[in-house]
């Protein structure tokens, strides 16, 4: 139960699912802000709330950067080292600025929470 108790430190800790989904974004703020100049988020996409196994659940948040390649690296190598339990789940890279050698990025972060935050499914569509 110790073991378990120090891996739990890494959930998101919150109230609610957007509030969850908040600290996602305020994360990779985080993650960037240390970059040098710091890669700000041009654009957030909130995902679902979703089951992970049966004890957990999974937030999902989208953000839209764009930045260089070896800002883009570091922070991928950053993102698994945060002391909450996150990842990246998606990425998506494409071509920005040659000039600037620049590219745009869809990168999707998934944090664990707590079960109670994983809306119950409706039965009221299973009888169709």
């Amino acid at each position: 139960s110790g073991d378990l108790a120090l891996r739990e430190k890494g959930l998101i800790a919150a109230a609610t699912a957007a509030q969850a989904q908040a600290e996602l974004i305020q994360i990779v703020r985080r993650v960037g802000g240390v970059e040098n100049p710091p890669v700000e988020i041009r654009s957030t996409e909130i995902g679902p709330v979703r089951p992970l196994g049966d004890a957990y659940g999974e937030a999902l948040v989208s953000v839209q950067i764009e930045c260089r390649i070896d800002q883009l690296v570091n922070m991928l190598a950053a993102i698994p080292a945060q002391p909450e339990l996150v990842s990246t789940s998606d990425l998506r890279v494409i071509s920005s600025s040659a000039k600037e050698k620049t590219v745009g990025v869809r990168l999707t972060l998934s944090g664990v929470v707590p079960r109670r935050l994983v809306p119950e499914k409706s039965k009221q569509g299973a009888s169709l």
